[in-house]
């Protein structure tokens, strides 16, 4: 498996990254007015992409020509909504569940802790 990290590619090189079963990971970059990634971001399967930050770099639309922060990567996930139609939510777990099965991270067991609070 790979993931092409930071993807600028064209639609072209896109699909050939998905034919050969590889994920793409985008950035701020593609919140840019002069980004060519919109037709990209629409290609790409819902279980294919992730969403980074490659802080300190290319931090999302508005805070351009600024120090990156995982604090905007909300902006990522919601440009990813826009342009396939969906939630930012949709989009966060999406990439969340691609980064875990890539990255064979197994999920975190979850246990019911009692508040304290009588009722």
């Amino acid at each position: 498996e790979a993931v092409f990290h930071c993807f600028s590619g064209d639609i072209v090189f896109a699909q050939q990254v998905l034919d050969a079963g590889w994920n793409i990971s985008f950035t701020g970059s593609i919140t840019y007015k002069n980004s060519t990634m919109d037709d990209v971001v629409r290609l790409v399967p819902m279980d294919r992409f992730m969403i980074e930050t490659d802080c300190p770099y290319l931090p999302p639309h508005p805070h351009r020509g600024q120090r990156n922060s995982p604090l905007f990567l909300h902006l990522v996930a919601e440009k990813i909504a826009e342009l396939k139609g969906i939630t930012p939510k949709e989009v966060a777990a999406a990439s969340y569940e691609n980064a875990m099965r890539f990255f064979r991270i197994p999920e975190p067991e979850v246990k019911p802790v009692k508040s304290g609070r009588k009722k």
